[in-house]
């Protein structure tokens, strides 16, 4: 049920990224009333870590005030706070908004089950390039689906790539449509071997989306600090 209810969300939120903001015309006060607490904290608790945002505050009320209310009347605080996340996480809705290139892509939130299944670690690997902006160079990206049971959704597909220089394979574990989340202890493992100072710190929004930043042990400390207990992220 969490799934199911989490799709419809993630395709309410790409259909008003891609109209711009439709819900303008639509205002809902009562409805802007009860999501604005939650997406004040969150830019707040985020412009204290480094992550400015708070210019967003008025828009991302507007378009989240289109969810119907029986979505904003159930949902848990984390699932409304991992909403905002998720749109920060997404650069082509904040180059649509006027962000400007410094602010973009400091954290990248996508849903674990992805379209694309061709291309699932392909797209994750080159987003890894702009969010650890240029300190992973990553290329020769390759995703191998011989040991893949493409119509019982199992098996290990193996991804391929350089990273820096030197070359890597993962062994990921392949269900249906769904991204394999190992990966990033997998990067972070590479990170530590190139003794680079940060790592890839994730988060969910309790569902299905992975939340991702690219930063030091410290910052991930000061996040915790500001976030808990609902939020809390790790290696």
């Amino acid at each position: 049920m969490k799934r199911k209810k989490l799709l419809g969300l993630g395709l309410l939120m790409a259909g008003m990224v891609l109209v711009g903001g439709c819900g303008t015309a639509n205002k809902d006060t009562a409805k802007e009333a009860r999501v604005r607490p939650y997406i004040h904290n969150t830019l707040t608790k985020l412009a204290k870590v480094g992550i400015d945002y708070t210019e967003l505050e008025d828009t991302m009320v507007t378009e989240l005030s289109v969810f119907p209310e029986d979505i904003l009347a159930d949902s848990p605080e984390q699932l409304l706070t991992g909403i905002v996340f998720n749109y920060l996480g997404n650069a082509e809705y904040l180059k649509g908004k006027g962000i400007n290139s410094q602010q973009l892509d400091q954290l990248y939130a996508f849903d674990m089950e992805v379209f694309d299944v061709n291309q699932m670690y392909s797209v994750f690997l080159q987003k890894l390039v702009t969010l650890s902006n240029g300190e992973l160079q990553i290329s020769d990206i390759t995703e191998d689906f011989s040991g893949v049971d493409l119509d019982a959704g199992t098996g290990t597909e193996v991804v391929g790539f350089v990273c820096n220089g030197k070359s890597y394979e993962y062994s990921a574990k392949f269900y249906y449509d769904w991204f394999d989340p190992k990966i990033v202890a997998f990067i972070n493992e590479i990170l530590a071997e190139q003794q680079l100072d940060k790592r890839l710190y994730a988060t969910t929004d309790g569902y299905q989306s992975l939340i991702l930043f690219y930063r030091t042990s410290e910052w991930a400390e000061a996040f915790n600090r500001a976030f808990a207990p609902d939020f809390q992220v790790s290696e």
